[in-house]
């Protein structure tokens, strides 16, 4: 998950729950910490006096310090259920047989601390990778840090916490360091407070529920896509939506939004006129829209202590995609294609986002 300053440190932090050499364990914490805080990622050149060598903040290959050769950090692009991001999966070094780290070596090392949680028991992510990995010079020493992907493709399991590990390579291996929880995997939907709020719920109910006849225009694998992104999308709203609202006004889609809200609103209306029963969909749905949206507004506000304005605004963006989600079987290709969101600066909407059948 690529992203600015803005949010993400809301959402993850570098604890130390293993330190091999405390002291340096210790500053890189500290330090690991205001990166992530200064621009929402652990880029080695936010810390002070480390140069990068390899990895995914760099090169994919770089000069091996310690001896002739190069480092590499296996950087490949993952499929559908890595969300299609740069990811990485183990560091070679010259002179070793095979790769000194690789996808089940964050996992090894959290097998052996007590209490190491649920994450070793497969360990590593369906993918098979991590978010990132990058190799450093760093104190003297040649540091690669794995870092476990945060968010809906965390490898934890709810209520476990992703994690991060330090290592130091030597000419030949790699010996464990440091060891960090980053992100804590909130609960499913399901079981949190979106499920027994009065209005949302039945709002969801209603959107899923409209999504039940799949449209020719879709291939099989697209309908899959399209399914696992409006997912993943809503997992992501619901549990942290300061990065979404930080992703879409950094982005400046603020304007592509509205004016892909007017399609979908159009789409809506045009298939409420097919059938008595569309109609009867369609009314019912926009019932609740008005009260599904304090509901979501709450929670963001009580219960993950969003400031009311900042809760608007996610609120906002929360409805129109929840709304988009409602057309992907009616209307297969609102809304797909490249976009310039450039070209919608000073978009001028036709209807609120919150709209009446008569708005």
């Amino acid at each position: 998950m690529q992203a600015g300053s803005g949010a993400i440190p809301d959402y993850v932090r570098y604890k130390l729950i293993d330190a091999k050499q405390p002291a340096f364990c210790s500053v890189l914490a500290g330090q690991a910490e205001a990166a992530m805080s200064a621009d929402g990622s652990i880029d080695p050149a936010r810390l002070p006096g480390a140069v990068e060598i390899a990895g995914s903040h760099g090169d994919a290959i770089g000069a091996d310090p310690q001896g002739d050769g190069n480092i590499t950090v296996d950087i490949f692009r993952a499929d559908m259920f890595g969300g299609y991001q740069l990811r990485a999966r183990g560091v070679s070094l010259p002179g070793a047989a095979s790769p000194v780290l690789g996808p089940d070596s964050l996992g090894a090392y959290m097998e052996t601390l007590p209490n190491g949680g649920g994450r070793f028991v497969a360990y590593a992510s369906q993918t098979n990778d991590y978010g990132d990995i990058d190799v450093f010079a760093y104190q003297g020493q040649v540091i690669a840090l794995l870092t476990d992907v945060i968010g809906y493709n965390s490898p934890a399991p709810p209520g476990e916490a992703a994690a991060a590990a330090a290592y130091i390579l030597g000419q030949h291996a790699a010996s464990p360091a440091c060891m960090f929880e980053t992100y804590i995997t909130p609960p499913p939907i399901a079981l949190g407070p979106f499920a027994d709020r009065p209005a949302l719920a039945p709002f969801l109910a209603l959107i899923d529920a409209m999504n039940t006849n799949p449209s020719a225009q879709l291939a099989p694998s697209d309908r899959q896509d399209s399914a696992y992104f409006a997912q993943q999308t809503r997992w992501m709203l619901f549990n942290m939506p300061q990065l979404v609202l930080q992703q879409v006004l950094a982005g400046g889609w603020t304007g592509w939004l509205r004016a892909r809200h007017d399609q979908v609103l159009d789409a809506l209306y045009a298939w409420s006129q097919r059938s008595p029963a569309n109609q009867a969909q369609f009314n019912r749905l926009f019932a609740l829209i008005h009260p599904a949206a304090i509901d979501l507004d709450t929670i963001y506000v009580q219960q993950q202590g969003i400031k009311p304005d900042e809760a608007e605004q996610v609120t906002a963006i929360a409805m129109m995609e929840l709304l988009y989600q409602s057309t992907l079987d009616i209307s297969p290709n609102l809304g797909s294609g490249p976009a310039n969101p450039a070209d919608f600066t000073g978009y001028k909407p036709l209807y609120p986002i919150l709209a009446s059948p008569h708005s």
